[in-house]
């Protein structure tokens, strides 16, 4: 399954930049997110990988990310793994005025066993939560102050 949004944050690409250089910010961002652990490598950088650990509907669950791809602003691509799904995210930021950036993500699922059926059945949801996420992204960035540090 893939799918795309897009959205338009109202901020400039540099803030936007900062906020995604430092992985302190990710939390403020992803819903039900409780801990972002780097494993391995320079954080942010192709080969680096990181747990994230959440827990949404009183579900706990763990997602191991590695960086494929960090040449920001026109890629930025990630693997986000558990047993029986891989989530690649690709993302693009494209200055729309000084004052805006526009940012395109690009989601490819892929199930494995039994996840095929969870997979099937939860399309409209991943895709609603993809959306969630990145609105999110779009309101933390927006109450951003000017060297992108807003406390964690």
């Amino acid at each position: 399954m893939k799918f795309s949004h897009e959205i338009v944050i109202n901020r400039p690409m540099a803030i936007i930049l900062g906020l995604l250089g430092d992985p302190r910010h990710v939390v403020h961002w992803h819903g039900g997110l409780k801990s972002y652990t780097p494993l391995s490598g320079v954080s942010g950088e192709p080969g680096a990988t990181a747990r994230l650990a959440y827990e949404v509907d009183g579900k706990s669950f763990e997602l191991l990310e590695t960086v494929i791809t960090n040449r920001l602003p026109q890629e930025h691509t990630a693997t986000y793994e558990m047993k029986g799904m891989v989530n690649t995210i690709t993302s693009r930021y494209l200055s729309e005025s000084v004052t805006s950036t526009r940012m395109v993500t690009v989601n490819e699922f892929k199930f494995a066993g039994m996840m095929r059926i969870v997979g099937a059945l939860t399309g409209g949801a991943l895709r609603a939560q993809s959306l969630r996420q990145i609105e999110s992204f779009k309101a933390y960035a927006e109450r951003a102050d000017g060297d992108a540090s807003l406390s964690t």
